[in-house]
């Protein structure tokens, strides 16, 4: 058994799989999102999963499921070890001991240029890490303080790094280089990354292996626009399975508006709040990265379940937030399928874009120009996954949920071996 450990800003997600046939043996894994799902191929089946919510916070919780049932509990997790704690006691109080699992999986958000793959952690690996907390200061740090927790907690698992940024660095240097001077890349790996990378590439992968009947035109030389939308959000460019840009760059800070992150602003704005505040470089860049984006754009709630029924209440405050926020991946979507020279599908993925029609409507309006057309029937009737655009829509709208942890459960044959 594997245990796949995703931490984000304040949660931990996990999923814990199970592997019947030696990982040599493996080609191919199914791609799903069912607990309980086997791999008729490989017999690789997940066992259970759950999610850890709301850390540091008095109505913390972790729900989870094991063999088709739900379970809640809830519980003040202090800090991630914590919580981390609480997963390993729900796990054995369903009969799996700790010394069952071999390996645990961590997604890390950023690993500058040291990996461009998933490695077994070690001192050098911790130390790059570390090295890198500046470029993703809300999640590096995190990932590490988890690493270090389930090293303590299972001592004799192997430890694996699976990086967030992998997935884009198939990007030109032209498409990941800023405009500034070059010694600066040269000394300090000041550059595009791109973020998400895991998220993307799983649904990219599902949508040419699981939807075949969606007759997609040049399958030879597909262009596809991914769009994870969530309390983090970044859209990506692929062709032909490679990505050609990544909304994030340097950091998970750029270009869309998210839960607590600001997205694009004119840089000249940090000099300017610093002199007019009397604020530090560091304490502008946490109000960009905690007190800004959704969170602090409207003062009775930052989810966008809240704003989405403000909005269908005439809220006047709600409706100028979600034109902001549709418009900022519009524009995106648009510079994409330019820079694609055209685009074949859009894929709509992560909480935003897989629960809300409302959103997803209001963004396949502004791209009627490009020929989408969606049918509102589909998009209105709670599809979980599937084609919401019309048959005769030029470009093709595609809803699939994102699934990291069986993503990164997919790298295992590269680094675990026999």
């Amino acid at each position: 058994m594997f245990l796949v450990i995703n931490s984000g800003s304040s949660s931990i997600k996990f999923k814990l799989f199970e592997n019947k046939i030696p990982v040599a043996s493996h080609t191919k894994l199914v791609l799903g999102d069912k607990t309980g799902m086997t791999d008729k191929k490989e017999n690789l089946k997940e066992i259970m999963s759950g999610i850890a919510e709301k850390i540091w916070s008095k109505d913390s919780f972790l729900d989870w499921k094991f063999e088709g049932k739900e379970w809640e509990t809830k519980d003040n997790f202090r800090d991630y070890k914590n919580a981390l704690e609480e997963i390993v006691d729900v796990i054995e109080i369903c009969g799996i001991k700790k010394s069952q699992i071999k390996a645990v999986w961590h997604r890390v958000v950023h690993w500058g240029e040291k990996f461009q793959k998933s490695v077994i952690i070690d001192s050098k690996v911790i130390k790059a890490i570390r090295g890198s907390e500046e470029l993703a200061p809300i999640h590096n740090k995190i990932n590490l303080e988890c690493i270090m927790d389930c090293k303590k907690l299972f001592p004799k698992a192997k430890q694996i790094a699976v990086f967030d940024t992998a997935f884009s660095q198939t990007m030109e240097e032209e498409n990941y280089i800023y405009a500034i001077p070059y010694k600066y890349y040269k000394k300090y790996k000041i550059r595009k990354y791109g973020f998400h990378g895991i998220s993307h590439h799983f649904v990219y992968d599902k949508l040419i292996n699981e939807f075949k009947k969606i007759k997609l035109k040049n399958s030879k030389n597909l262009k596809v626009i991914t769009c994870h939308v969530w309390n983090g959000a970044s859209i990506s460019a692929i062709k032909n399975g490679k990505v050609i840009q990544n909304s994030m760059w340097m950091t998970p800070l750029e270009w869309l508006i998210m839960w607590t992150r600001s997205g694009d602003i004119d840089p000249a704005i940090i000099p300017f709040l610093a002199k007019k505040e009397k604020l530090s470089a560091e304490q502008v860049e946490n109000i960009l990265n905690k007190e800004s984006g959704l969170k602090w754009l409207r003062w009775k709630s930052g989810d966008m379940r809240d704003i989405v029924a403000a909005y269908k209440a005439w809220d006047k405050k709600a409706k100028m937030i979600v034109k902001m926020y549709v418009n900022r991946i519009i524009k995106y979507i648009w510079a994409y399928t330019a820079l694609l020279w055209w685009v074949d599908a859009i894929v709509m993925t992560a909480w935003v874009l897989e629960r809300s029609a409302l959103i997803r409507k209001l963004i396949c309006k502004k791209l009627e120009w490009l020929g989408v057309k969606i049918d509102s029937k589909k998009n209105n009737s709670n599809l979980k996954e599937g084609e919401i655009s019309s048959k005769d829509s030029k470009v093709k709208v595609i809803v699939i949920p994102t699934n990291e942890g069986l993503m990164i459960a997919k790298e295992m044959s590269k680094v675990i071996g026999n």
